[in-house]
């Protein structure tokens, strides 16, 4: 019988890859509306997170990946957040394929990390 292997331990390496997050809200729909409330909502708890100075260093980058023209209150808030802000043309009929537009930034090289945006950041311990 095979011996099994030892439990290794999850602490993240000293010299872990960059990491780099990625949101792709839609403004090209009839849902642009919806995509400006979540895209604000998600940046406003990118800074409350990482919006101070000793947090700032060790934020990852963003990256806001547009489909369509970005509203002047996103682009605001993203630059606001230190975010790069892409635009591109909707592919229309492709239906989840936009989402993976945001696959397309340039980033660091390392690790990317493509999230939904009505993802909301936090860090610590959720109250109940």
């Amino acid at each position: 019988m095979p011996r099994p292997e030892p439990i290794r331990s999850h602490v993240m390496p000293a010299q872990t890859p960059p990491l780099d997050v990625v949101i792709v809200p839609d403004f090209s729909g009839r849902a642009a509306m919806l995509f400006e409330a979540r895209a604000l909502f998600f940046l406003a708890s990118w800074l409350h997170v990482y919006g101070g100075r000793s947090m700032r260093r060790r934020a990852p980058r963003l990256h806001v990946c547009c489909i369509g023209d970005p509203p002047q209150s996103v682009a605001t808030l993203a630059a606001r957040a230190g975010a790069s802000v892409e635009c591109h043309r909707p592919i229309r009929e492709a239906g989840l394929i936009n989402k993976l537009r945001g696959l397309d930034v340039q980033h660091r090289g390392g690790r990317l990390l493509l999230l939904d945006v009505d993802t909301l950041v936090q860090i610590g311990r959720a109250h109940v």
